[in-house]
């Protein structure tokens, strides 16, 4: 029982360490400077881009347009770290473009243990940006960043974010 134990702790210690070592760093881009986005005093949260950490292969921060763009593949994510999460439901808002061609795709915003499931419609074209909910989600008090990602495989793109907006529902 003694050797399994120890074969066991040695598995984890060395997958930790292959965690650590290899665990992807955020890209860096001019003007965005990732930070902790603390809730304003009626519990909503401003999530621009310019202050979210970003991964993946071809999605970039826009200095031009303020916007996370060429979001092309499925392991592109953006994060945002949060602070000061009152538990509760909030409406999601995006401030977002998206050519018709690139319509439809779904993506998930996770959040700890929830998430919530959208479409990202079109915009009519990559210059139209629009402001519309997509939906709740929960977060609990002690929820610490949001992740944005496509759901599966992207078609053309995801689309272009300026901004999330998380509203308590009252």
């Amino acid at each position: 029982m003694h050797r399994t134990r120890t074969a066991a702790f040695a598995l984890t210690v060395a997958c930790l360490f292959v965690s650590f070592v290899y665990a992807e760093e955020p890209k860096k881009f001019k003007d965005n400077k990732p930070e902790v986005v603390a809730a304003a005093a009626d519990g909503s949260l401003i999530l621009p881009a310019s202050k979210c950490e970003v991964y993946g292969k071809t999605l970039e921060y826009m200095p031009e347009d303020r916007a996370l763009g060429w979001w092309n593949s499925a392991d592109d994510h953006a994060v945002w770290k949060i602070s000061g999460v009152k538990p509760g439901k909030y409406e999601l808002w995006f401030e977002w473009s998206c050519a018709p061609e690139s319509a439809d795709n779904t993506f998930v915003l996770v959040a700890g243990e929830t998430q919530l499931k959208g479409k990202v419609p079109s915009t009519g074209s990559w210059q139209t940006h629009k402001k519309a909910a997509f939906g709740t989600i929960e977060l609990t008090a002690g929820t610490s960043q949001l992740d944005l990602r496509s759901e599966g495989k992207i078609k053309e793109a995801l689309g272009d974010f300026r901004e999330l907006k998380l509203v308590p529902v009252k």
